[in-house]
């Protein structure tokens, strides 16, 4: 096989930034919302117990997700047809208006049932958006990346996600504590959406320079007319065996970066402010993390990579949990820090792997259709499955059994897919 991006370094800082910001502000939006969810609760629905309303709140946020396989295709069709840039500012455009549009809705209190109504839309219109996002945005940057350097690269579009983690939980954590909990159930909650706008408009800014993808320009690989249907015809046991590798990568990260705040507070006793803190700390540490794991993934391999990230997995989360529930916050810190630790290398060959498994022609197709039904089923759910869980069996170590569930199940889906290393693009 033989792929252009192997010819050397070709994507420069502005282009970088342009990728990293849109990853950034997708993430912020998700990670805001599982932030401030105790408030959404109350705010959408105040006529439920708390349980019930964090399982509601949790379920839009879900909805979302129904989206996603939608806007993965149509995206993933312009990029593989029309190339990638034209898909990167297609999605950066419908990502902005439902993101800064959450911080202006009425609450129950104002407009009744029209109130979640209107915050169901705004999930759907954001998770249409996003499903075109990362795979478009994943695959540009593995397409681009010098030779030896594709998992690295790879892995700073994970890069983005972190700091949508960081910077969504430092401004709730800021605005709660300037603010404090009467005002931030008022009104408060509204601060994270509003602040989005700054990153739309660089993000924007810095997309309108971005080149095309040099695979896509100079493609080995012939024109397809549908690269959906190239994809559904030729492709679909890698299709299915990335839609399993990625069941881990989607409990995990929906766990860890929306769950946990809510659950460390309702579920173990911290208070708002403790658990804001335990996420923001943890989320600095996780983009060091994933730059290593990534050079990791260069070096011996993305398999032996995402292996091992699952058998660690396996192995640590239910000790995870049991350190959550003894109430302690030094101790449910040095938790989540094992846990975003071991999550980078969960993520870190994600890039990488998936866009080393498919050919230029139908690429963002390919791996918009597994990432996006893998993120559907598996990761916006799993903060309700994870609530549903604890509040159904009473026992708060539940969703320790979940991920570990999840880590075996791609574990075996790794021992299935080819190492593509030292594989050029085709």
């Amino acid at each position: 096989m033989s792929g252009s991006s192997e010819t050397g370094p070709t994507i420069s800082r502005r282009s970088l930034a342009g990728i990293v910001g849109g990853n950034t502000l997708e993430w912020y939006d998700f990670i805001a919302y599982g932030s401030v969810a105790p408030l959404l609760a109350k705010a959408f629905f105040p006529t439920t117990s708390q349980s019930v309303g964090l399982i509601l709140t949790f379920a839009i946020f879900a909805s979302g997700y129904v989206a996603r396989p939608l806007g993965g295709l149509l995206i993933g069709y312009v990029g593989d047809r029309l190339g990638r840039r034209r898909a990167l500012l297609i999605s950066i455009g419908l990502m902005a208006f439902p993101t800064v549009a959450v911080a202006a809705l009425p609450t129950y209190a104002a407009a009744g049932i029209v109130a979640p109504l209107l915050l169901l839309l705004l999930r759907f219109l954001q998770g249409c958006s996003v499903g075109g996002e990362y795979p478009t945005a994943m695959s540009y940057v593995v397409e681009s990346a010098p030779p030896g350097k594709r998992g690295v690269y790879g892995s700073l579009t994970m890069f983005g996600v972190g700091i949508g983690l960081l910077l969504a939980s430092g401004v709730t954590t800021a605005a709660n504590s300037i603010l404090g909990p009467d005002e931030m159930q008022a009104w408060g909650w509204r601060i994270p959406f509003f602040a989005a706008s700054v990153l739309v408009i660089g993000t924007i800014y810095l997309r309108m320079g971005l080149p095309e993808s040099p695979a896509f320009v100079n493609r080995a690989s012939r024109i397809v007319t549908n690269p959906v249907l190239q994809s559904l015809r030729y492709a679909r046991g890698s299709i299915l065996r990335v839609f399993l590798f990625l069941i881990l990568n989607s409990v995990a990260f929906y766990t860890v970066s929306v769950f946990v705040v809510t659950y460390l507070k309702a579920t173990v006793g911290f208070s708002f402010e403790d658990a804001l803190v335990i996420s923001t700390i943890s989320s600095s540490a996780m983009l060091g993390f994933i730059i290593l794991a990534g050079r990791l993934s260069d070096r011996i391999g993305r398999r032996p990579t995402s292996a091992i990230a699952a058998v660690l997995m396996l192995l640590f989360s239910y000790p995870i949990f049991l350190v959550f529930n003894q109430g302690s916050f030094t101790l449910a810190l040095i938790a989540q820090l094992i846990f975003v630790g071991i999550l980078a290398m969960v993520m870190a060959p994600i890039p990488a792997m998936l866009a080393e498994q498919f050919p230029t022609s139908s690429r963002l197709s390919s791996v918009g259709l597994a990432f996006n039904l893998s993120i559907t089923l598996f990761g916006g759910t799993a903060p309700l499955v994870n609530e549903f869980l604890v509040s159904q069996t009473g026992w708060p170590d539940a969703p320790a059994l979940y991920l570990m569930a999840a880590s075996f199940v791609t574990l075996i889906a790794v021992w299935t897919l080819p190492e593509t290393v030292h594989q050029s693009l085709e």
